[in-house]
């Protein structure tokens, strides 16, 4: 007579302990993955700019997670942080300030002043990577000639770029004619549109 086999408990709790373990894993390398990214993505910048890698990455991680509260991609932030600064000029070291917004009234925030078109000029000054993220964002919600760049699709780089320029009838961001073209450069050079991967940018 065949003996019936029967399935003791222990097999079965050890298969549950390895499926829990393996899930776990996988949980750990998913919410892991953004991080190695901006990693990444800080050491290439860091080094092709000369800049910290450690102070590159703060201001990505504060451009990521403030995209939806400014309205501005974090690839376009940090594309004009970059194009203003590169993390690395006299403004960004003293004043923490990588944009080159002026502290002009009606900012009533500390300054820093620093020859600029002839005369000293006040900027502003920001002591974090996410003040000065959150500060870029009032700047540009605050001037009814971004409302372009505003109302732009987040995946859509150069109309958030271009609605920013300078045009006949409007200020913008620089007087430099071709700044949008610079700072859309910047953006795709150092792959800036893979810095979020839940957006999609359309072709360039």
């Amino acid at each position: 007579m065949k003996r019936k086999t029967s399935f003791s408990q222990p097999p079965i709790r050890l298969l549950a302990a390895v499926i829990a373990l393996l899930t776990g894993l996988s949980m750990a390398y998913s919410q892991q993955a953004p991080r190695t990214v901006q990693v990444d993505f800080a050491n290439q910048i860091a080094y092709r700019y000369g800049a910290e890698p450690a102070t590159v990455r703060r201001f990505l991680n504060a451009a990521i997670a403030r995209e939806q509260e400014i309205g501005i991609p974090a690839a376009v932030v940090v594309a004009i942080a970059l194009r203003e600064s590169s993390f690395t000029s006299e403004l960004f070291r003293m004043a923490g300030n990588p944009f080159g917004i002026k502290g002009f009234a009606p900012w009533d925030g500390p300054v820093y002043f620093m020859h600029h078109d002839g005369e000293s000029t006040p900027f502003r000054v920001y002591n974090t990577p996410e003040e000065a993220v959150s500060d870029f964002g009032r700047f540009i919600q605050a001037r009814a000639w971004y409302s372009d760049a505003l109302a732009c699709p987040m995946d859509d780089y150069a109309c958030v770029v271009h609605g920013l320029k300078k045009t006949e009838t409007e200020p913008g961001y620089a007087l430099d004619p071709f700044w949008a073209q610079g700072v859309l450069s910047v953006l795709y050079e150092n792959n800036l549109d893979q810095l979020t991967p839940h957006l999609k940018a359309p072709g360039r």
